[in-house]
């Protein structure tokens, strides 16, 4: 197992700490197997914690025979909800309660139906311009009560005196079965009489069993309830007759035999366990089946979440460990902490989970992450509901606020963040009453508990958890943004020009990456180091040679392009030797992506026509985040305004003059940013990252204001005029 780990992280791909990792077209079947063994392990993991008993009592069912004798560890007295709801369900089943509603107009209103049904057959009977088979037809379409073919068939063939004694029968009984029902006929009531009374009924002794059927026939389709039930007069007497029951109190003394083995478990013994703390829902194979099954449940929802929608991050096999295993183990303390603080189970610090992952990854990460375990804890006590709601309440005060998180002094905000929303949840569910002032106190005091726990954990632990799922922490980033870092301090100190520049890259980076929603201080910071390679020959580039000759010039093209192209590669050795992250190492590797060296490019081949191109190329990868994307685009941009800048070919516009005075060779700021961007773009260097046409829309506007605040025109101000010379007497 241990040599399959080790092989499964090896070579991982690097990851940002908002969840944006390389690319890798080698191994795009890679994720998809990762992430598919991570969603199993963690189901796994999940359904087994969930499932595994932690108490000998924890077997007990309800409804199966206890696997264990228990007595009572101590005396208590509670309302028994069982024994008061089956009061309350006997005192609402009384007869009492049932308001009936009589209609007196549907027996006559029925009898006069099959009256004038009688007539209506007659009159056909007695047609004598109709066949027989005709009448036979004109019967059965009467339409009055469904009649098939043969019973009319049967009617038209009977003589008129056998008719008419069947007409007579079905009157006479229908008015007896009416005769003695003073309370109408309730729709139970008619089922009744078709199912237990008309199959044996007598009639006439004249007619034959065909002629029987009819008259039962005719009493059926006309036999109609009067009488139903007033649902809100009867729901209201039956809640009248529930609010009269008092809660059942039920006392237990200490050592009283609760259930011995082998009886079976009903509900309100099983009830006498659960409040003495001694059960907690779980058991049986079944039970055990079940939530085994609910954790791999809740594993696949969030695998698959992590699937569609959080592409980077599910090719990163580290992070995947770190996210199951904090997962796994908040899920564990929950299992063995939260029954020990059945009074005020919210205390359980689940948002140090939902910030870890916030601040490691990404806030939607936490979330839901913070989501899927807080149900699972819920079912650990009776109010499940009101513990899943206050965890998630608190966690999701975590996230919103934890993703501002850069500094240490941030997590103390983050903390009281989720003590407040913690209390609010905890002041819905277990307050029962304003003037209870121990409830109050005892409420805040967990909640606070909740807050700082879950801010110190976070904060004492996601420094190293971001080491171990390769993620660069804001806290480092603002380590390695600090000047007396050592590599920054030695790059200032040895190529002056390539640091200011750096410098500026790094704020037009900045803003840029916050106007687009991306990461600010990860781009500010990968901007310091992008071109420390340019420390080892500094005076090879134009940044540091401010004075003196162009080393170039007396250089081939070949040599000089291979200097400037090695400069990525050097940087990225020297960013390894001074152990900086693999994000901030990827901007080294990426802010030229596979550009090509054009002007060296050019002068080979003017000296050799067959110069191959791929000996002026930069060696990538192109961008893969949208930060080294922002990077490279203010790489360019800054690097090119300085030079038009220097060599007077810049055209600074003010908001009030015209831009187009016929200053030939000239550009504006406007122009320059446009254009550079335009390359880029055109070239496929921004292919690979996931910066759409919007954001770069709204990064060539962020440069423009950025770079219009450090080249903007100046007042000329008039020489100041020589002072007039004064004539200064000589003393003799």
């Amino acid at each position: 197992m241990s040599r399959f780990l080790q092989r499964w992280l090896r070579r991982q791909p690097a990851q940002s700490r908002r969840g944006t990792a390389k690319r890798s077209p080698a191994a795009e079947h890679g994720p998809l197997f990762t992430l598919t063994i991570f969603g199993a392990l963690l189901g796994a993991v999940l359904g087994i914690i969930l499932a595994v008993p932690l108490s000998p009592a924890a077997a007990i069912t309800e409804g199966q025979p206890s696997p264990v004798t228990i007595d009572a560890p101590q005396a208590i007295t509670y309302e028994s909800e069982v024994r008061t709801r089956q009061a309350q369900e006997a005192a609402e089943d009384a007869a009492d309660n049932i308001a009936p509603i009589i209609d007196p107009d549907v027996q006559p209103q029925q009898r006069a139906n099959m009256l004038q049904l009688f007539q209506r057959v007659g009159d056909v009977r007695a047609d004598d311009s109709l066949s027989q088979a005709q009448r036979a037809a004109a019967i059965a379409g009467l339409g009055t009560v469904p009649m098939s073919a043969e019973l009319a068939q049967q009617i038209v063939q009977l003589p008129e005196d056998r008719w008419q004694l069947v007409t007579d029968e079905a009157r006479r009984l229908y008015d007896e079965i009416w005769r003695n029902r003073t309370q109408g006929l309730s729709e139970s009531d008619v089922e009744a009489i078709r199912e237990r009374e008309l199959p044996y009924t007598r009639v006439a002794p004249t007619l034959d069993d065909a002629q029987r059927q009819l008259v039962l026939f005719f009493v059926d389709s006309f036999l109609r309830p009067n009488r139903t039930i007033d649902q809100e007069a009867t729901a209201a007497r039956r809640a009248a007759a529930r609010a009269t029951v008092e809660p059942v109190q039920v006392t237990i003394v200490n050592g009283e035999n609760i259930v011995r083995e082998g009886d079976v478990v009903n509900a309100e013994t099983y009830e006498k366990l659960q409040k003495l703390g001694l059960v907690f829902g779980v058991g049986g194979s079944v039970a055990i089946f079940q939530k085994w099954l609910l954790g791999l449940l809740a594993a696949w929802l969030f695998t698959s979440y992590i699937y569609r929608y959080q592409l980077c991050l599910w090719r990163n096999r580290r992070g995947l460990v770190v996210i199951g295993a904090g997962m796994a183990a908040f899920l564990l303390a929950a299992r063995l902490l939260v029954p020990l603080w059945n009074s005020m189970p919210f205390a359980f610090p689940l948002a140090a989970l939902a910030i870890l992952l916030t601040v490691l990854f990404d806030g939607r990460v936490g979330l839901l992450a913070a989501l899927t375990i807080a149900p699972l804890i819920g079912l650990q006590t009776e109010q499940s509901v009101g513990l899943t709601f206050t965890l998630a309440l608190g966690s999701a005060a975590g996230v919103f606020l934890a993703q501002r998180a850069v500094r240490s002094v941030s997590f103390v905000g983050v903390g009281l963040g989720v003590a407040l929303l913690t209390m609010l949840g905890a002041l819905v569910f277990w307050l029962n009453t304003v003037d209870d002032w121990p409830a109050w106190l005892s409420i805040v005091a967990f909640s606070m508990l909740n807050g700082t726990g879950s801010s110190v954990l976070a904060l004492g632990t996601y420094q190293l958890l971001g080491r171990v799922a390769n993620v660069v922490t804001p806290l480092q980033l603002m380590e390695l943004a600090h000047p007396n870092q050592p590599l920054l301090h030695r790059l200032m100190r040895e190529a002056p020009g390539t640091y200011h520049h750096s410098i500026v890259v790094s704020n037009l980076a900045e803003v840029a990456a916050e106007d687009i929603g991306a990461d600010p201080l990860l781009a500010r910071v990968g901007a310091y180091y992008h071109d420390v390679g340019k420390m080892l020959r500094p005076y090879f580039f134009t940044d540091n040679q401010h004075e003196r000759s162009n080393v170039h010039d007396n250089l081939d093209a070949k040599t000089s392009a291979t200097i400037i192209i090695d400069h990525v590669r050097e940087g990225a050795k020297l960013a390894k030797e001074h152990g900086l992250p693999e994000q901030v190492i990827d901007f080294i590797r990426q802010h030229h992506g596979t550009n090509l060296v054009s002007f060296f490019y050019q002068r080979a081949l003017r000296e050799d026509s067959e110069s191959d191109i791929e000996d002026f190329r930069y060696p990538g990868p192109k961008p893969q985040t949208r930060e080294a994307g922002i990077m490279m685009l203010a790489d360019g941009v800054e690097a090119t305004v300085r030079a038009k800048a220097q060599s007077g070919k810049l055209r600074p516009v003010r908001p009030d003059e015209d831009a187009d005075k016929g200053e030939r060779g000239l550009q504006s700021i406007a122009e320059v940013v446009d254009q550079i961007v335009t390359e880029r773009v055109q070239s496929g260097q921004l292919d690979e990252c996931p910066l759409t046409l919007r954001d770069i829309a709204i990064i060539k506007e962020s440069f423009v204001k950025t770079l219009q605040g450090i080249y903007h025109p100046r007042v000329e101000y008039p020489q100041p005029r020589p002072a007039p010379a004064v004539e200064v007497p000589v003393l003799r």
